[in-house]
């Protein structure tokens, strides 16, 4: 007999106020690692990339990604507002792969140059993944890189990072709770939106994540920009406003063989060829450049369907 009890998915009111400054927001500019670079959002939506075949073979394919969604989102609100306003100018500059101190280092000076109103920012998942990391130097290097970003008047919204799911992965959950509070502290103490992950369990669902366990399939990744949407004082689409971000998928049981199989093949596929790039100090991010590096306008999105997954078997 199950002891879960179902919370209402309805969003309650805010705590607080948070402004949206939609006509200050006239360039917006990504920075981070792979997650806001957008692997595996294909742009192609004939191509799934979020299978570990097509991740080997198709490794520069165009992606879209949480962050370019939340742009696209942004101008369509800006398009909407009384009187009308021009899509941003959106630049990416994202890398998969980079740690913190290449973000704070090496991005942030070229997103500055770009004199950007909004900065979208992530960083130090990968750093967290490393045995031996300090927390106390990432947050270090995040603290010094908002000190720049916010000295200018550039607003900045924060990723946060998700609740790590899976039986391996949750191994990380305490490094992960720590590095998560420190940047709420972070966001509070330098006034920035956020993207509060954390308060999202049901996004540790596996159908929410590609075969690497690392970065969102599609709908996660719009399910992120919907709520970033909501950390910036936007409202979330129709169709998402209705308790679908906090709702839990359908039930989906998997016979233990199974799981224990999907872990094998997990840490074959994935974490040995990661210890082994580690071993030998190669980064998926070696001679990379951000993909989208000058401010275009970015166009309006239309509104999202949502979730094709809640919905399955109707």
């Amino acid at each position: 007999m199950s002891t879960h009890t179902e919370i209402t998915t309805t969003d309650p009111e805010p705590a607080r106020r948070i402004i949206p400054h939609l006509a200050k927001w006239n360039t917006v500019v990504t920075i981070g690692d792979s997650v806001d670079e957008g692997l595996w959002d294909s742009v192609d939506p004939e191509l799934d990339l979020t299978k570990l075949e097509a991740q080997q073979e198709y490794a520069d394919a165009p992606v879209f990604g949480w962050a370019d969604r939340l742009a696209a989102h942004i101008s369509r609100h800006r398009a909407q507002a009384t009187p009308p306003l021009p899509p941003v100018d959106y630049a990416n500059i994202a890398v998969r792969g980079k740690l913190i101190k290449y973000i704070v280092e090496t991005e942030i000076p070229q997103a500055l140059a770009l004199k950007p109103d909004l900065v979208i920012m992530d960083g130090g998942g990968n750093d967290i993944l490393r045995p031996g990391t300090s927390i106390d130097q990432v947050i270090h290097y995040f603290e010094y890189g908002l000190t720049q970003i916010r000295a200018t008047g550039s607003d900045v919204i924060i990723l946060m990072p998700s609740q790590p799911g899976g039986s391996l992965l949750s191994l990380t959950r305490a490094k992960s709770a720590d590095y998560t509070a420190r940047l709420h502290s972070l966001a509070n103490r330098y006034d920035c939106y956020i993207v509060d992950l954390w308060d999202y369990p049901n996004l540790v669902d596996a159908r929410l994540w590609s075969q690497d366990r690392i970065h969102p399939t599609p709908e996660c990744h719009e399910r992120i920009a919907q709520i970033a949407l909501l950390g910036l004082g936007l409202p979330a689409d129709p169709a998402w406003a209705d308790g679908s971000l906090r709702r839990r998928l359908p039930g989906a049981l998997q016979p233990l063989p199974e799981r224990v199989h999907e872990n094998a093949e997990w840490f074959k596929s994935y974490v040995l060829p990661w210890v082994d790039r580690r071993l030998h100090g190669v980064s998926s991010g070696d001679n990379r450049a951000g993909k989208r590096p000058v401010p275009t306008p970015m166009p309006a999105s239309e509104p999202h369907p949502g979730s094709s997954l809640l919905h399955q078997g109707e």
